[in-house]
């Protein structure tokens, strides 16, 4: 779905708030999004997917597409399983980094929709536990 970080809602072609405020999600993401956006580290989708990894097993994606500038460096280290890397898109011939904020893990199918809950909703009370305000400070001083 197109959401706006802004109003924290899905945007609709009726939506008034300016364009870049506005980013690619999926619903269990939202969190996530939000999280970040009110720490001031801008992403420009989030989003998680599963795909079959056998006939009792399934793989949960999850990829948070970051502004290239980000400020993801200023939370230290992330909960187990989280990890960030760069990935090269290719568009018409320009090489293009793509930073991701990601999580990969195999699971029972039965389990997949419980998991995908229980891991999106541990990494957002970790960025509750940042002070949105010392994290912009920091990112004052540390960009200026």
């Amino acid at each position: 779905m197109l959401y706006c970080l802004k109003c924290k809602k899905q945007a609709y072609k009726t939506h008034k708030c300016d364009v870049m405020s506005l980013v690619a999600i999926t619903k269990d993401c939202k969190g996530i999004a939000d999280g970040l956006y009110d720490l001031g580290i801008e992403i420009i989708s989030a989003s998680s997917f599963t795909y079959r990894a056998g006939s009792t097993n399934s793989t949960i994606s999850i990829d948070i597409n970051l502004k290239k500038d980000s400020l993801i460096g200023l939370l230290g280290d992330f909960p187990a399983g989280w990890e960030i890397y760069t990935e090269m898109v290719s568009a018409d011939r320009l090489r293009l980094p793509i930073v991701i904020l990601g999580y990969s893990e195999t699971v029972e199918n039965t389990m997949v929709d419980a998991r995908i809950v229980q891991v999106t909703g541990e990494f957002e009370r970790f960025l509750q536990g940042f002070d949105p305000q010392a994290i912009k400070s920091v990112a004052t001083l540390k960009y200026s």
